[in-house]
């Protein structure tokens, strides 16, 4: 365990990395570029989602919010709800990299218009047109997929939300919801 505790500890090096717990999930910034991404780096982030017990952690390999590009390693757990969003002037590129992940796009009346399932050896990734809502379901218990899309991050009117999806304070109605998109997806 000692092992294991030195490589979580690494994630929070101030020389290394910068943390912000301001948005969606926790969120951990590389100070200095360039960067490579491994196995073992993957793992590290794995582990500190569930050491911490974080629904969600992501490595942002762009060094501040307000970057012109962002590219991100988001681990996620099975069970987060992603309300159905849209971004006004960015598309997104998923990337996935473990595991199994649903995307679900839709329309702006909230009508299912696409969906699939990203999972190594077969569909790979998958590309949100700019202005449209999507979601995002993890369908194993852990995935580690990479995001791309364009910055900078505004805390206002970054994320649209969805007026006709449950807006995620309702548990079991998000449940529900999310079933009846698993029920769809291919």
């Amino acid at each position: 365990m000692n092992g294991k505790k030195e490589s979580l500890d690494a994630m929070w090096d101030p020389e290394l990395y910068h943390v912000n717990r301001g948005g969606r999930s926790t969120g951990i910034f590389v100070k200095h570029l360039p960067a490579a991404v491994d196995v073992e780096l993957l793992a590290t982030l794995k582990q500190t989602m569930f050491f911490h017990n974080y629904r969600s952690i992501r490595l942002c390999l762009h060094d501040t919010p307000e970057a012109l590009f962002h590219t991100m390693i988001i681990v996620e757990e099975s069970g987060n709800y992603c309300r159905p969003h849209r971004h006004q002037d960015k598309g997104e590129c998923f990337h996935i990299l473990e595991g199994k992940l649903g995307i679900i796009s839709f329309d702006n009346e909230g009508i299912v218009i696409d969906n699939v399932t990203l999972e190594a050896g077969a569909t790979l990734m998958y590309q949100i047109a700019t202005n449209m809502y999507h979601s995002v379901i993890p369908l194993t218990p852990s995935v580690i997929y990479h995001e791309s899309k364009l910055g900078p991050f505004r805390k206002e009117n970054d994320s649209l939300f969805a007026p006709w999806a449950p807006d995620g304070e309702n548990l079991a109605e998000c449940e529900t919801y999310v079933s009846s998109l698993l029920s769809g997806l291919t």
